[in-house]
């Protein structure tokens, strides 16, 4: 068999199997909303969303789909000066604003999946971004 010859192919599955996959499959997951999500790391809330997408490697199989995270510091809605918030439970009281402080890559798909723990973990093995200049 050659490389450009897949080896599998679509099975005919009975309606009763459908139903069964239906029965057993977990619920879906909730894609990343565009305010992000909310955690904390030490006491701090955090807002951490994709900022960017793009494709790693070389050659055919070679390719990587990754997603880039920004993680920004939460402020309280009085310092932002009554600016848009998030939805979710922590709008009534801060955003994430500005330029993140930190940024890490995952791969497509993964940044929906991850556990508060795991986002947390994440967080702190991702890269220090410098700050902005102002002029």
């Amino acid at each position: 068999m050659s490389d450009e010859t897949p080896d599998a192919r679509p099975v005919p599955v009975p309606p009763a199997v459908h139903e069964l996959i239906r029965q057993v499959a977990p619920d879906p997951v909730p894609a990343a909303s565009a305010e992000g999500r909310h955690f904390n790391v030490d006491g701090r809330e955090w807002v951490a969303r994709i900022v960017g997408e793009g494709v790693g490697g070389t050659g055919a199989r070679g390719s990587a789909y990754l997603v880039a995270i920004g993680f920004y510091p939460v402020i309280a809605r009085e310092q932002a000066g009554g600016e848009q918030t998030f939805d979710g439970e922590a709008a009534s009281r801060a955003i994430g604003r500005g330029a993140p402080s930190r940024e890490a890559l995952l791969p497509q798909g993964r940044f929906e999946m991850l556990y508060d723990e795991e986002l947390a973990q994440l967080f702190r093995t991702a890269r220090r971004l410098p700050r902005p200049s102002r002029g």
